[in-house]
């Protein structure tokens, strides 16, 4: 699929398959323990755990990509459908993460142009996502893509030792 910008940043995305999830969970993990991710949540600082909850993730209609560099997995993002919305489509929750150390190039912008893509031709209306409300860089990331705050979560979730707001944020997508 073409993007509608250009990097010169060298990764690939390609689907996720069975064989990348260990690799997954590990960067996940890796994200979760950063200051601004989800990296409160004990769950998702434990690969095993990681591991299980992804597996059954899969048992819905998903969109699993991987961002690779030199075949290293260094972002994914993964849309899974969760909600009918009567005649006018479904949502799907979308989650996604890149490597500390590979922000800022496009990354991001090419997994969610990706997910983007996927919800239009699974008829899925809506995308919705969480974020910390601290976490600037991603609150501009997807404002970029047109998703909008649509609902604030007073201390959300527990984050080296303090509460933490998390935003609801949505897309309409047809």
């Amino acid at each position: 699929m073409s993007l509608p910008f250009y990097s010169e940043y060298p990764f690939v995305i390609r689907p996720a398959t069975t064989n990348d999830l260990t690799d997954i969970a590990y960067v996940i993990t890796r994200i979760a323990r950063e200051e601004n991710s989800l990296g409160a949540e004990p769950m998702l600082t434990q690969e095993p755990a990681t591991i299980t909850m992804l597996e059954k993730m899969r048992e819905r209609p998903h969109c699993w990509l991987v961002a690779l560099v030199d075949n290293k997995i260094i972002g994914i993002a993964c849309a899974v459908k969760f909600f009918e919305t009567g005649n006018s489509g479904s949502t799907a929750v979308l989650g996604i993460g890149v490597l500390k150390e590979h922000r800022n190039r496009s990354v991001g912008s090419a997994l969610i142009h990706r997910v983007i893509e996927w919800c239009i031709s699974n008829n899925i209306s809506k995308i919705r996502l969480t974020v910390w409300e601290h976490n600037n860089a991603a609150l501009q990331l997807y404002k970029k893509f047109g998703f909008k705050p649509v609902q604030k979560k007073k201390t959300a979730f527990p984050a080296k030792g303090c509460l933490v707001d998390e935003i609801i944020m949505e897309k309409q997508i047809v």
